[in-house]
């Protein structure tokens, strides 16, 4: 009851879901791969395009948000993912991923300004004194 009290007053999502145990990584399905990687011929992060491998990296980490939709969603070059592991991007390289966000079909609840609150959010309540991801 408690934590369900806290998800109404803070903005650090699915509280009851985390104290509760694990939650599992779910997957985008294809077609929702083949969008993003349609609209981003290359890395989101530093513009290589490898020979045909990507990972799907959390722009926002997963640790923080438990969920994985395609607003928060990037093709990675395996190294940048592995560097970038569960840290936040600057605030810089989060800019850069709303306007792609325009040109995906997504739920009729997001907004920008919804989406740079949740990132906010994971800077205070999640982030710490980690270093910000950064460009290559």
């Amino acid at each position: 009851m408690i934590t369900r009290y806290l998800e109404k007053i803070n903005f650090v999502p699915r509280i009851a879901e985390k104290v509760s145990g694990e939650i599992p990584r779910t997957d985008l399905t294809d077609e929702e791969k083949q969008i993003i990687l349609k609209i981003h011929e290359s890395c989101f992060y530093c513009g290589v395009t490898p020979s045909n491998y990507y990972c799907m990296d959390h722009v926002i980490p997963f640790n923080f948000i438990f969920q994985t939709e395609i607003f928060n969603i990037v093709p990675a070059y395996p190294d940048c993912n592995s560097r970038k592991s569960d840290r936040l991007p600057t605030q810089e390289i989060f800019d850069k991923v709303k306007p792609r966000n325009k040109q995906l079909g997504l739920r009729q609840d997001y907004t920008e300004d919804w989406y740079q609150k949740l990132y906010d959010s994971c800077v205070t309540a999640y982030h710490g004194n980690r270093l910000y991801f950064t460009d290559p």
